[in-house]
């Protein structure tokens, strides 16, 4: 997730959507109606698609989240099968010292913080933040165990000293995966995304491979993460307890996680972890990243966010409404309230024709139930006699239990009949009339204007996280990353999940 550019929305410790794409985000293909009038969320101008930082995952849920992603995309549950070729350990030199394949590890006087401690392995230092992400044309790896050489090879660093190694690398990467397959699986093979095989050997619409996309996705990820973490010490900035106690957990072997892993079949945390995340990841890795995670989500939303938002006036928000009204309106964030209806949705019977128009005959004979079902209601023109009509007669699988209900939506949110009719400046608290969409016919008994105010909401909220995007890019220079791509490698889950399934 690039917090730069997902400006959006507050910072969530909830289980939720994964994150956004890197800055050069695919485009994707239009996302259909998921309801037979109700259209998704359309994207606000300026914003990329992740839009709110809003990923960050419960420590209790996350694992679980993506596992069963991973069973979409593998059909297995089992973790990679073990490969016969081995990464080569280090080895011990004669005068004491610990040397790898590569170089030597760190020193005793080196100051550097990794969760390997000093057995982290710095090498190729001079290279740091002189090299691109494009330099090398695969980074995949097949071999890949908890603590060997080159999970502990340092691939990032900032000015504090801390380093970012392989094996950390690898959760970043692949929670940037299972973000847009979350959002866009659907779409996968649309975008020339084949989850069945190496990601280095496929090319994204954005340019390059699939492989250097998210890595570079991942490596914005840490910086902006990193900088907010290091905002968050100096300001004497402590997480929430309930946060603090559940990434504890995952350090508990008699904790929830634990009973989670166990109760999934695994037969410990790690091998729970290594299904998500490669082989090179183990349960301290992950509480690391988990600490690191949730200290910059919260101080973003409690101290960056939070404190922009509560300093806008209502007149402040109001006057930038104004000011960019065109562009809001263009996206259907119109300055009105949210409105609530009920409808009762006569689709007509028969399948549609290679345009997707149904016959004239099923049209006429849809129109005229609806006709008869709106005088029945005539007869009785309350709302109590619409609902139990809408639970007779509705065909919206959406709405049906509720009496046909949808309430305290905002414009934009419906197909475009649907919601011209709503959002009529005429309309009136008992207004009711029969709707054509390109779903069938609809009668809408209108209730009336909610106090929500989505046009205010969404203005304050992009005011706000502007302000905060602007003081993450401030981080960024004052707590800068600097990437060593000569040392990246990523373990290839996908492939080794089709290979052993």
């Amino acid at each position: 997730m690039d917090l730069e550019h997902n400006e959006n929305e507050e910072l969530e410790v909830t289980p939720a959507e994964p994150e956004a794409a890197p800055e050069a985000e695919p485009e994707t293909a239009p996302v259909p109606e998921a309801e037979p009038e109700e259209k998704p969320a359309e994207k606000k101008p300026g914003m990329s698609k992740g839009a709110k930082i809003a990923i960050f995952l419960a420590a209790l849920a996350l694992a679980a989240a993506i596992a069963a992603c991973v069973l979409l995309i593998t059909g297995r549950k089992d973790h990679p099968a073990e490969t016969e070729a081995q990464q080569t350990e280090a080895t011990e030199a004669t005068d004491g010292t610990t040397e790898t394949v590569a170089d030597k590890t760190l020193e005793a006087g080196e100051e550097v913080t990794t969760t390997y401690g000093k057995a982290a392995n710095l090498i190729d230092a001079d290279n740091f933040g002189k090299n691109a992400v494009t330099d090398n044309a695969s980074y995949t790896t097949g071999t890949a165990e908890a603590g060997d050489v080159q999970m502990r090879t340092v691939v990032a660093r900032d000015a504090t000293g801390y380093c970012l190694t392989n094996a950390d690398l690898q959760i970043y990467y692949w929670m940037e995966f299972y973000q847009l397959m979350n959002n866009y699986g659907s779409y996968a093979s649309m975008l020339g995304l084949d989850y069945t095989k190496a990601l280095a050997l496929q090319d994204a619409p954005s340019g390059g491979t699939w492989e250097q996309y998210f890595l570079t996705s991942a490596m914005n990820n840490f910086a902006e993460i990193r900088a907010l973490y290091l905002a968050a010490q100096e300001a004497g900035y402590e997480l929430p307890e309930t946060d603090a106690s559940s990434i504890e957990d995952v350090l508990d072997p008699e904790g929830s996680f634990a009973k989670s892993a166990a109760d999934n079949g695994y037969d410990d945390v790690d091998a729970y972890l290594q299904l998500n995340f490669g082989k090179g990841v183990t349960t301290e890795i992950y509480h690391d990243y988990l600490l690191t995670y949730y200290t910059a989500v919260n101080y973003y939303k409690n101290v960056l966010y939070g404190e922009s938002a509560n300093a806008l006036t209502d007149a402040e928000i109001e006057a930038y409404y104004d000011e960019n009204a065109q562009s809001y309106i263009d996206q259907g964030v119109t300055k009105v309230n949210n409105v609530s209806v009920r409808h009762i949705l006569i689709q007509p019977e028969g399948e549609k024709d290679s345009d997707g128009n149904y016959s004239d005959e099923a049209k006429a004979a849809a129109k005229a139930e609806a006709e008869r079902i709106l005088a029945l209601w005539q007869a009785d023109p309350t709302e109590d006699n619409f609902k139990t009509l809408a639970l007779e007669y509705n065909q919206d699988p959406g709405s049906k239990d509720n009496g046909g209900l949808y309430e305290d939506f905002q414009p934009g949110k419906m197909v475009t009949e649907f919601n011209d009719w709503c959002f009529d400046e005429s309309r009136q608290p008992g207004d009711c009339e029969i709707v054509e969409t390109t779903h069938g016919y609809h009668i809408i008994y209108f209730i009336g204007q909610t106090e929500t105010r989505a046009w205010f909401d969404t203005a304050k909220d992009d005011m706000a996280s502007a302000a905060a995007g602007e003081k993450i890019t401030e981080l960024k220079t004052k707590y800068p990353v600097e990437f060593n791509f000569n040392n990246v490698v990523i373990y290839d889950l996908l492939s080794a999940s089709v290979s052993a399934s």
